[in-house]
Protein backbone atom coordinates (compact mmCIF):
# COMPACT_ATOMS: atom_id res chain seq x y z
CA UNK A 1 0.00 0.00 0.00
CA UNK A 2 1.46 3.27 -1.36
CA UNK A 3 1.69 6.11 1.74
CA UNK A 4 2.28 10.00 0.11
CA UNK A 5 4.49 12.40 3.04
CA UNK A 6 4.78 15.93 1.94
CA UNK A 7 7.71 16.97 3.85
CA UNK A 8 8.68 21.03 3.85
CA UNK A 9 11.81 21.12 3.43
CA UNK A 10 14.37 23.80 2.14
CA UNK A 11 17.42 21.08 0.27
CA UNK A 12 15.20 17.78 0.42
CA UNK A 13 17.33 16.17 3.24
CA UNK A 14 16.27 17.68 6.23
CA UNK A 15 12.48 18.46 7.49
CA UNK A 16 13.54 22.38 8.51
CA UNK A 17 10.18 24.98 7.16
CA UNK A 18 6.95 25.92 8.91
CA UNK A 19 4.30 24.57 7.20
CA UNK A 20 2.64 28.18 6.10
CA UNK A 21 6.14 29.27 5.06
CA UNK A 22 7.88 26.88 3.11
CA UNK A 23 8.91 27.50 -0.63
CA UNK A 24 8.21 23.78 -1.50
CA UNK A 25 6.96 20.37 -0.33
CA UNK A 26 9.11 16.86 -1.04
CA UNK A 27 6.76 13.97 -1.77
CA UNK A 28 7.65 10.96 -0.40
CA UNK A 29 6.21 7.98 -1.54
CA UNK A 30 6.31 5.12 1.32
CA UNK A 31 6.10 1.69 0.13
CA UNK A 32 5.91 -1.36 3.21
CA UNK A 33 9.69 -1.19 3.51
CA UNK A 34 10.96 1.58 1.57
CA UNK A 35 10.57 5.03 0.57
CA UNK A 36 11.68 7.24 -2.35
CA UNK A 37 11.21 10.88 -3.80
CA UNK A 38 7.93 11.10 -6.02
CA UNK A 39 8.13 14.63 -6.84
CA UNK A 40 9.16 18.19 -5.53
CA UNK A 41 6.22 20.95 -5.34
CA UNK A 42 6.72 24.37 -5.83
CA UNK A 43 4.19 26.35 -3.71
CA UNK A 44 2.78 29.13 -5.47
CA UNK A 45 2.31 32.22 -3.46
CA UNK A 46 -0.43 34.71 -5.36
CA UNK A 47 -1.41 37.44 -3.11
CA UNK A 48 -3.93 35.87 -0.78
CA UNK A 49 -6.92 38.28 0.95
CA UNK A 50 -6.39 36.40 4.34
CA UNK A 51 -4.13 33.56 5.95
CA UNK A 52 -6.95 31.15 5.72
CA UNK A 53 -6.78 31.61 1.91
CA UNK A 54 -3.03 31.02 1.88
CA UNK A 55 -3.54 27.94 3.98
CA UNK A 56 -5.83 26.68 1.76
CA UNK A 57 -4.06 26.82 -1.33
CA UNK A 58 -1.35 24.95 0.81
CA UNK A 59 -3.32 22.46 1.58
CA UNK A 60 -5.19 22.02 -1.53
CA UNK A 61 -1.57 21.71 -3.02
CA UNK A 62 -0.93 18.65 -1.57
CA UNK A 63 -4.21 16.92 -0.85
CA UNK A 64 -3.51 13.68 -2.32
CA UNK A 65 -1.10 13.34 0.29
CA UNK A 66 -1.60 10.96 3.43
CA UNK A 67 0.70 13.00 6.16
CA UNK A 68 2.43 15.98 6.43
CA UNK A 69 5.78 16.85 8.06
CA UNK A 70 7.28 20.43 8.84
CA UNK A 71 9.06 21.62 11.63
CA UNK A 72 6.35 24.00 12.75
CA UNK A 73 2.61 23.89 12.02
CA UNK A 74 0.15 25.72 13.43
CA UNK A 75 -3.06 24.59 14.78
CA UNK A 76 -5.22 26.70 12.01
CA UNK A 77 -3.19 24.15 9.29
CA UNK A 78 -3.53 20.95 11.56
CA UNK A 79 -6.86 21.59 11.32
CA UNK A 80 -7.17 22.21 8.06
CA UNK A 81 -4.86 19.02 7.16
CA UNK A 82 -6.97 17.17 9.76
CA UNK A 83 -10.26 17.65 7.65
CA UNK A 84 -8.87 16.91 4.58
CA UNK A 85 -7.71 13.27 5.82
CA UNK A 86 -4.14 13.92 6.43
CA UNK A 87 -1.99 13.54 9.48
CA UNK A 88 0.17 16.55 10.42
CA UNK A 89 3.24 16.48 12.34
CA UNK A 90 5.61 18.24 13.36
CA UNK A 91 9.29 17.06 13.40
CA UNK A 92 12.71 17.92 12.32
CA UNK A 93 15.99 16.25 11.50
CA UNK A 94 17.04 14.35 8.80
CA UNK A 95 13.72 13.42 6.51
CA UNK A 96 15.60 10.08 5.73
CA UNK A 97 15.61 8.93 9.21
CA UNK A 98 12.07 9.86 10.43
CA UNK A 99 10.71 8.65 7.01
CA UNK A 100 12.30 5.13 8.48
CA UNK A 101 10.53 5.86 11.71
CA UNK A 102 6.92 6.05 10.21
CA UNK A 103 7.89 3.07 7.34
CA UNK A 104 8.55 1.07 10.97
CA UNK A 105 5.28 2.41 12.61
CA UNK A 106 2.66 1.88 9.88
CA UNK A 107 4.22 -1.70 9.25
CA UNK A 108 3.61 -1.78 12.81
CA UNK A 109 0.04 -0.57 12.81
CA UNK A 110 -0.88 -2.44 10.29
CA UNK A 111 0.59 -6.00 11.40
CA UNK A 112 -1.94 -4.81 14.77
CA UNK A 113 -4.87 -3.96 12.34
CA UNK A 114 -4.34 -7.81 10.53
CA UNK A 115 -3.78 -9.52 13.55
CA UNK A 116 -7.07 -7.76 15.63
CA UNK A 117 -9.29 -8.92 12.30
CA UNK A 118 -8.00 -12.53 12.67
CA UNK A 119 -8.13 -12.90 16.23
CA UNK A 120 -11.73 -11.72 16.24
CA UNK A 121 -13.34 -12.50 12.56
CA UNK A 122 -14.71 -15.53 14.45
CA UNK A 123 -16.83 -13.58 16.36
CA UNK A 124 -19.25 -12.15 13.80
CA UNK A 125 -21.40 -15.21 14.32
CA UNK A 126 -22.42 -14.96 17.73
CA UNK A 127 -23.43 -11.15 17.56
Amino acid sequence: MAFLVAVASVDGRYINRHFATTDKFWIFRLMEDRFYLDDVRDVDRPAYANHKEMLLNLVEGIADCNMVLAQQIGPGAAVMLGYRGMEPYVAEGEIEEVLNRIAWLQKKRLYRAKRRTTQFSGLGQYW
